[in-house]
């Protein structure tokens, strides 16, 4: 059964007080993951095209595997990555430990063959909630949001409402975070679906 948005909020939100509590924005996530917690982090050359994953936790929980191209050229997609791996480590673990192979892993996390995800969706939660804080990203996007008002007032066009906000905002709030914008998007869609 999967979990709940906000019991995974409450997750990244209990381990940015443990592991972020100076509130770094933007979350630096390999320095929390190498230094804080001691995983080492390894690139694997053609990791997502021989294997179609972007990265993955060892049974151990001592290593992240990730894909050597997007973490030395594509920072956003490896920062979310890196996160994406601590979700499974803070709420998978005891299901990690007993994946021995990156075959047991697709089956078991990615739910290869059956079309449910559960452990990758609550992972990729977690990801969004420790990168992109919420109470930051509310106040980002008010501050975001008040240029764009302002942009329509000026162009004598009706001001859209919050949710429709959104897409002229998400990059300005990717560039602050140090996330890609559809990762941005998707968070701002969900904190303003449950603020307004």
């Amino acid at each position: 059964m999967r979990k709940s948005n906000e019991t995974i909020e409450q997750h990244a939100i209990d381990f940015l007080h443990q592991y972020n509590a100076e509130d770094n924005i933007p979350v630096p996530i390999e320095q929390i993951v190498e230094l804080a917690l001691g995983i080492t982090i390894v690139p694997i050359k053609e990791l997502l095209r021989q294997h179609h994953v972007d990265g993955f936790l060892s049974h151990d929980c001592q290593t992240i595997y990730i894909d050597e191209d997007n973490y030395m050229s594509q920072a956003n997609r490896a920062r979310f990555t890196l996160a994406h791996e601590v979700g499974h480590l803070f709420m998978h673990k005891h299901i990690i430990e007993n994946i021995k192979t990156l075959d047991a892993w697709k089956a078991h996390i990615l739910g290869a063959g059956t079309g449910r995800a559960i452990y990758e969706t609550e992972a990729n939660i977690f990801a969004g909630c420790v990168l992109m804080p919420a109470a930051k990203v509310l106040d980002a996007y008010q501050e975001a949001q008040k240029k764009v008002i302002i942009s329509f007032k000026e162009l004598k066009l009706p001001i859209p409402e919050h949710n429709k906000i959104v897409p002229y905002v998400a990059s300005e709030i990717a560039r602050l975070f140090d996330v890609s914008d559809q990762a941005a998007e998707i968070r701002l869609r969900n904190i303003v679906k449950s603020m307004f």
